[in-house]
């Protein structure tokens, strides 16, 4: 029987007692911050376009916001930095040298303790805390943080009612320079990733994709930067109804391209990234 145990390890790659299987520690989304030069001025496109806006505030270290919230906890966040104040003001303002655009991927976890334990092993410099980690400036893995959702006290029932009837932050679309870093910390984090042609913005892609309960984040090859260096190429945003996008889209005169169940806004209008609309029904 030992024999027959070790054998079958070996075929498995594995060592006698080590289970193939890890916790998935990765639920799904958590938000999206976009750097932009002038976030009232951009909340003005998205509230055209269908979307309602939490008003943001000036924070101390000079950082100004507007935020696309969902129910769920989910955001798009539009934020600046007038000045370099400390070290995240700083970064903000160095991307908007070269362009507007997503600037972090937040995904979302239920217990950041087992997130940073399981990390800790694998990667230094990460900064942590009972809410979030994330990756030194120095590492490759530095636009990818983990956290725990942002549902805020001051959150109304009319910043989550959004005319284009958008209710979710469900995909993001990436692709990272370095490849590889990302599917590893993806599996060291339990995700699982199969590889499958996917279509975006009307082409069809083969990309890496990891299944979450909540969504799905879909790694695409270095080629397809929006932005040269950055990893986050395009969003994807659950909706009950697409029709009633393609109306808020066309009163505005908004040239959006469909496919299949999408809707696909192009960066150069949406300040950096490809936004898709995708229909999903409310379970009642």
């Amino acid at each position: 029987m030992r024999r027959l145990i070790l054998t079958l390890c070996i075929l498995l790659n594995l060592k006698p007692g080590h289970s193939q299987t890890r916790s998935v520690l990765i639920t799904g989304l958590d938000h999206i911050p976009v750097v932009v030069h002038n976030p009232d001025n951009v909340a003005a496109f998205y509230k055209l376009i269908g979307f309602s806006i939490k008003p943001g505030r000036r924070h101390p270290n000079s950082i100004r916001n507007q935020h696309i919230k969902f129910q769920d906890g989910t955001e798009l966040e539009l934020i600046t930095a007038d000045t370099a104040k400390d070290e995240l003001s700083t970064e903000y303002c160095n991307m908007l040298k070269t362009a507007e655009g997503p600037a972090f991927i937040g995904l979302f976890s239920k217990n950041i303790p087992a997130v940073e334990k399981q990390l800790a092993t694998a990667y230094k410099h990460l900064e942590a805390d009972n809410n979030a980690v994330s990756f030194a400036l120095s590492s490759s893995l530095h636009p990818l943080f983990i956290g725990r959702r942002n549902l805020s006290p001051t959150d109304k029932p009319e910043h989550f009612a959004h005319p284009n009837t958008a209710w979710g932050l469900i995909a993001v679309w990436l692709a990272p320079t370095h490849t590889d870093d990302y599917k590893n910390v993806l599996q060291t984090l339990g995700v699982p990733l199969q590889q499958k042609q996917v279509n975006f913005h009307g082409v069809n892609v083969n990309a890496k994709i990891g299944l979450l309960s909540e969504g799905t984040i879909y790694i695409l090859p270095p080629s397809y930067q929006v932005i040269k260096g950055r990893p986050i190429i395009g969003v994807t945003l659950k909706v009950t109804d697409l029709s009633t996008v393609q109306s808020c889209l066309q009163k505005s005169s908004i040239k959006a391209i469909k496919s299949g169940n999408s809707i696909f806004l192009p960066p150069t209008i949406t300040h950096g990234f490809w936004l898709e609309f995708t229909e999903v029904k409310k379970i009642k």
